[in-house]
Parts: structure tokens; C-alpha cells; sequence
């Protein structure tokens, strides 16, 4: 309707829309979102990371996967004061992971409309939404970020690790890396189809402090990030372990290593692994 409408009266009514419904004043009511700001676009870029759209019929929903409750519990807060909207939670134990709903039809039509997504699977052809590349720089950096906190990893040296299938979002994702000044090495794995991204930021200071702009506060991405810089106190194993979880192919944790420093008081890497071999932890 608005779209027949003489401009300026088109302009005021649209301002002065707050509230919208899908179907009449029984359903839930969204807030209206007017302009893209930071936290949307961070929004954006967790479902891109990690997220599935579903249309069928009348039937629509949005769900985001992670693996960590904490990032959700950010990500669930970030719908609720943009949208007004309370996601639900829940736990698949045979996956290890959380999950966030969002059975809203007004919300799944911004991200089917405004931000272009289809519905089904997207791995091969996602990208950065136009609206988002025609942005400032703190909105596509903001978009990059909600990517990084939900997907990818920070390994032990420092570097951050990234993987998709598709070769439009790399670009997307180098072209905000690259206007930041942070290097990165992208590669081609021809057998999983799927292009690399990993940075060589390793415990580079400088390199570091950008980086820790790409995850949400809070999370366990970011505490490792000022565990690197320095800005994060341990005081002991566990909260190290907590930090550096064991990793699912490998059999040695931080406390297999810290006993064999103590007990042969050496830290070289094939003084411990013969001592970790002679306690039949291979």
C-alpha cells in the first residue's frame, strides 16, 4: 500500500510504523526495524555462520546452531532488543549442541525480503547480504564478527581458522580483513570442496587487538583472545582446560602435560611425549 502513496506521507507513515503483525492483532506482535545498525548485522552474519531457514507453506522458521550456550544466550538477547522477540532454546545431547527458534513469520520475511536469504540449504552460494556490502565498515565488520563467533576456530598458536564452501563469502570475508589491515592466507581444499581461511596473526599483539573485534564480549572465542593479549587472569588448571577444551581426535589434555613437566621437570616437546608414552598416554 505505501508503495502507491505520495512520497512524503509514504516517508511519515513508515516512520511511524513501530509495531507490526502478521496477520492481525492476535498474533505476536515485532518490533518494526527501520535502519540496520551493528547488532542486526551481527545477527546476520551468526545465521550465515551457522544458521537454516525453513518455508513450507505457511510454515516458516529460522534456526542457529553452536556448539557454545553462551554465544546463543548473547545472539538470543541481540533478537530480543531488536526485535522483541524471545527465541526458544534447546539441547541436542547427541550433538552436544544449543539451538535457537525463530518461529516468526515477520521476522523470517525481513531475512527472506530485506537480506535476500532463501530458504533450504546454503552452504555452497551464502554470501555477504547486499544491503550489508553497501554499508559502512563497522556494519560489514559487525556482519564478519557474528561469522567468526559461531563458526571457525582460535587455535593454540593464535591463529584464527576459518572454513566455507563458498568462494563468494571468502571474498567477503577477505575484502573486511583486508580494509582492516589484518593478513590472512585463503586456500582451495579440493577434496572437501571448500575454501580456507587462516590467519598468520599468530601471537602478534597488534594483530591480536584487531582481531578480538571479530567476537562477541563474553565469549569463549573473546576470553581466549585476552588470555593471548594477556588481559585475562588464570589462576588455574581447570579454568586453562575450560578455556582450551581437549580436542575430539586428540587423547592428551593440559593436565596430562602439566604432570609430565612436573614430574621430570622438563619442557621439551620429546622429553614429554617419551614420558607421556612410558604412561601409556600415546
Amino acid at each position: 500500500i505505501c508503495n502507491h502513496l505520495e512520497p512524503k506521507i509514504k516517508n511519515k507513515i513508515n516512520k511511524s510504523i513501530n509495531i507490526l503483525y502478521f496477520t492481525n492483532n492476535l498474533s505476536k506482535p515485532v518490533k518494526a526495524v527501520h535502519f540496520l545498525t551493528e547488532e542486526l548485522s551481527e545477527i546476520i552474519g551468526a545465521f550465515v555462520a551457522d544458521g537454516y531457514f525453513h518455508k513450507y507453506d505457511h510454515d516458516y522458521y529460522i534456526k542457529i546452531t553452536e556448539g557454545n550456550e553462551d554465544s546463543l544466550i548473547l545472539l538470543s538477547n541481540k533478537f530480543k532488543r531488536i526485535f522483541g522477540f524471545t527465541p526458544r532454546f534447546t539441547f541436542f545431547k547427541e550433538d552436544n549442541a544449543w539451538t535457537i527458534w525463530i518461529k516468526n513469520k515477520v521476522i523470517c520475511r525481513y531475512f527472506e525480503n530485506i537480506f535476500s536469504f532463501k530458504p533450504g540449504k546454503k552452504a555452497a552460494n551464502v554470501k555477504m547480504p547486499q544491503i550489508i556490502k553497501n554499508s559502512n565498515f563497522d556494519i560489514q565488520r559487525a556482519f564478519v564478527r557474528g561469522i567468526f563467533t559461531f563458526d571457525g576456530c582460535i587455535k593454540t598458536t593464535g591463529n584464527i581458522a576459518f572454513c566455507t564452501r563458498s568462494k563468494t563469502l571468502m571474498n567477503d570475508i577477505e575484502y573486511v580483513l583486508r580494509k582492516d589491515s589484518i593478513p590472512c592466507k585463503i586456500t582451495y581444499n579440493k577434496n572437501k570442496d571448500a575454501w580456507n581461511l587462516e590467519s598468520s596473526s599468530g601471537r602478534n599483539l597488534n594483530l591480536l587487538r584487531k582481531w578480538k573485534n571479530y567476537f562477541f564480549k563474553n565469549t569463549i572465542k573473546y576470553r581466549k583472545m585476552q588470555f593471548f593479549l594477556n588481559e585475562l587472569k588464570i589462576t588455574s588448571l581447570s579454568d586453562l582446560e575450560s578455556l582450551f577444551s581437549q580436542h575430539y581426535h586428540g587423547r592428551v589434555n593440559f593436565g596430562n602435560i602439566y604432570n609430565a613437566i612436573r614430574q621430570i621437570k622438563k619442557c621439551e616437546n620429546r622429553d614429554i611425549i617419551k614420558y607421556l608414552n612410558k604412561m601409556k598416554i600415546y
